[in-house]
């Protein structure tokens, strides 16, 4: 994809919302309208454009845009990880508002009711949601809520609400509300992330030859990892419930994360998955050529920076590397391979390299 530049930080932010939400599909087999799917669809999307070109009706700050390099780490930068993350917790702090009108709201014809025991809505909250479409009138104990551009939208915005926390993940930051909310998917099976990270990744030819290897040697699909969106391509190599963590701390999948990290300029990103790094280490001089040119190029060589023999009191830990010889001699560092295997672009090559390297995995450690 392109690298997208932005009057402010707030509306790169928020356009990490509206990029992600996935065409309108419509699901017959849930007890919603497909008149009201579409309608909430179009509101709840609306919403996510009218905070990304007008972000003071969030009361977001007007910073300087900005965003971090392939491979640059946040530390680098602190104040820019404070302020993106500071302004997104806005963002999801009001989805978190709508998903819990949602939540509590009863739909009686064309408006919402919401009890004012279950959710507050001061005078300035009132305020904000007009700026999105939505009247509010209230009484003593109860605020009556109708919007004249989607009167027929809430049944799909309670149905959702109500869905989306019955099935949100147990992983995850807590204060993030469930993907399935903030991107309207009705379905919870369709591989809706999948779709939006193969638009936005554009011209990745490799990427589609990786599919292919992977649905042929029947990899396992996950979306939205940790309430994030992410697509897997995995296949375990460890127990049945060892869980699916991060790509660049695996320890027990073998496959590729590829993954929307919204603090990147370029938010595109994919990471190789490596299970047993040492051990597939231990076998190097069984690997073919094209697979040890890989692993040389990218896995990080040692530099003494001591961070394996950190915690050691004794002085007589050895580093943890393995040394071998392929034109040369190389000291690998077998600690968070995963950090050296990433790419924001997925050419024909790299994607050659993946396949060998993933095959080879399997090939290792299948042994028995």
């Amino acid at each position: 994809m392109s690298i997208a530049t932005f009057d402010s930080l707030a509306q790169r932010i928020a356009n990490g919302w509206v990029e992600t939400i996935p065409d309108f599909l419509p699901v017959p087999t849930i007890p919603v309208l497909e008149t009201a799917q579409q309608q909430f669809y179009t509101f709840l999307r609306g919403v996510a454009e009218a905070v990304r070109n007008n972000p003071e009706r969030l009361d977001l700050k007007p910073q300087p845009d900005d965003g971090y390099e392939h491979g640059e780490a946040q530390n680098h930068r602190p104040e820019l990880i404070d302020a993106m993350k500071k302004t997104k917790r806005k963002v999801d702090n009001f989805v978190a508002l709508l998903l819990k009108i949602g939540v509590a709201g009863v739909v009686d014809g064309q408006t919402l009711h919401v009890q004012k025991q279950d959710v507050a809505l001061p005078s300035p909250t009132r305020a904000r949601l007009a700026y999105f479409g939505l009247t509010l009138e209230t009484g003593k104990t109860e605020t009556v809520i109708t919007c004249d551009a989607f009167p027929k939208m809430f049944p799909a915005w309670t149905w959702l609400a109500a869905e989306a926390t019955r099935t949100a993940p147990t992983t995850g930051p807590a204060h993030v509300p469930p993907m399935r909310f903030s991107r309207c998917l009705y379905s919870d099976t369709y591989p809706y992330t999948r779709d939006v990270l193969l638009r936005l990744a554009g011209d990745n030819p490799g990427l589609l030859t990786l599919i292919g290897f992977f649905e042929k040697e029947d990899y396992t699909l996950v979306c939205d990892r940790d309430n994030h969106i992410t697509v897997d391509w995995v296949k375990s190599y460890g127990k049945p419930d060892d869980p699916l963590k991060d790509w660049w701390g695996e320890r027990t999948h073998g496959g590729l994360a590829f993954e929307y990290d919204w603090i990147r300029k370029n938010p595109v990103l994919f990471g190789l998955r490596i299970p047993e790094f040492k051990r597939l280490l231990q076998h190097f001089n069984a690997m073919p050529d094209q697979v040890k040119t890989f692993v040389v190029q990218h896995t990080k060589h040692c530099d003494a920076c001591n961070y394996c023999i950190q915690m050691d009191k004794t002085g007589t830990r050895p580093r943890a590397f393995i040394a071998v010889e392929y034109d040369g001699q190389h000291e690998l560092c077998t600690m968070f391979p995963g950090f050296g295997y990433t790419w924001q672009v997925l050419d024909d090559s790299v994607a050659t390299d993946i396949q060998a390297f993933l095959t080879f995995t399997d090939d290792i450690l299948t042994r028995r």
